[in-house]
């Protein structure tokens, strides 16, 4: 159970195990998503799919405390983009989509699809 007494739970050390717990699991969803879904670890050196990220504000928001772009281009991420931002075709990479599922966003992917800009795509909400 948490304590209140004498100080806020995350500044505890088992608060601070339960923080970095918390960013492990974020972390690992996170690669879960770049390998496109494939158990285990797909670092350098392993099997490697050369993709495409793009993201919103909000998911950058989430991934840039997990991976800084060495770690994204250790899991095969060749261009990382904003979701609004003008980009050009890539025909020969997958794009791996992390977004929050809007409107907005769900229409924007549309029409990337209907540009044909990437190989394939894996959307992620």
């Amino acid at each position: 159970s948490l304590s209140f007494v004498g100080s806020c739970w995350l500044c505890s050390s088992r608060g601070r195990m339960a923080q970095s717990s918390v960013l492990e699991l974020q972390k690992s969803a996170v690669l879960r998503m770049l390998n496109l879904g494939a158990a285990g670890d797909q670092s350098w050196g392993a099997a490697q799919t050369w993709k495409v990220l793009v993201y919103d504000k909000f998911c950058q928001d989430v991934v840039a405390p997990l991976l800084k772009v060495g770690g994204l281009r250790n899991h095969g991420v060749t261009l990382h983009l904003n979701l609004n931002s003008e980009r050009l075709p890539v025909a020969d990479a997958p794009a791996v989509y992390f977004v929050e599922p809007t409107e907005a966003n769900i229409a924007k992917i549309v029409e990337d699809l209907s540009k044909g800009l990437y190989e394939s795509c894996y959307v992620n909400f």
